[in-house]
């Protein structure tokens, strides 16, 4: 497995500022321009400053994208588990729970869908450049939305009620990732879905998975976790 590439970690604060304003410059490079056709030179005219001080930090433009990846997961998690901690659980039920899964899991691919796009072809063709840290936080980021699914246990089908939401969150985000990110391939455009159809789409698939039981025990859906 490939390392993950470094980043040389700035010294001092004038350093540490240069490496944000070359972060923030790809950052708002990607919003209108994909990752491959921006350039190093591109980089450094938007952050303003010189050609060295980007090669100082990174051996190639290829290196920023962990970085990239490091920084939109470390504000990622988070937001969403504030945002999970301020739910009522006793004042939903397990639909508007399903809802509620639904709308985090579209907000979070819609918010900077110009930076997830890159980071989500990055972590496709570079798994071995995701660092261990990063890794584990993922781990969390989507044990916390399963086990809030936990406080609708006796609804859930399955004999294990957060592995069931496990799967559905993964479920549900493929789906919302390939229409969201990658609309404009084919597999997604024969399936094209308005922002309206796909929420009222991923709300019934989460839904009816989690409220209905295998067909058959020796069929079962979900295996434990390894």
């Amino acid at each position: 497995m490939a390392t993950a590439p470094r980043v040389s970690p700035p010294l001092q604060e004038r350093s540490a500022r240069t490496l944000e304003r070359i972060v923030e410059a790809t950052e708002e490079l990607l919003r209108t321009k994909s990752f491959e056709t921006v350039t190093v030179r591109d980089i450094v005219q938007k952050a303003k400053c010189p050609i060295a001080s980007f090669y100082a930090r990174f051996k190639s433009k290829d290196d920023l994208l962990p970085h990239l990846y490091e920084r939109y997961d470390a504000r990622v998690g988070p937001a969403i588990n504030a945002k999970i901690s301020a739910i009522d659980l006793e004042s939903i039920d397990l639909q508007k729970a399903v809802e509620i899964g639904v709308d985090l899991t579209v907000d979070s691919y819609t918010r900077e869908k110009w930076l997830m796009r890159e980071i989500a072809l990055f972590a496709r063709r570079n798994p071995g450049a995701i660092g261990p840290d990063v890794r584990e936080r993922r781990v969390g980021l989507h044990a916390r939305p399963a086990t809030f699914f936990a406080a609708f246990a006796k609804d859930i089908k399955h004999k294990d009620p957060v592995r069931a939401a496990e799967v559905g969150i993964f479920l549900i985000s493929a789906i919302a990732r390939e229409s969201i990110l990658f609309g404009e391939a084919p597999h997604a455009a024969v399936t094209a879905l308005s922002q309206r159809a796909l929420r009222a789409t991923l709300i019934h698939t989460f839904y009816s998975f989690l409220t209905t039981p295998c067909a058959s025990p020796h069929l079962c859906c979900l295996p434990s976790r390894r």
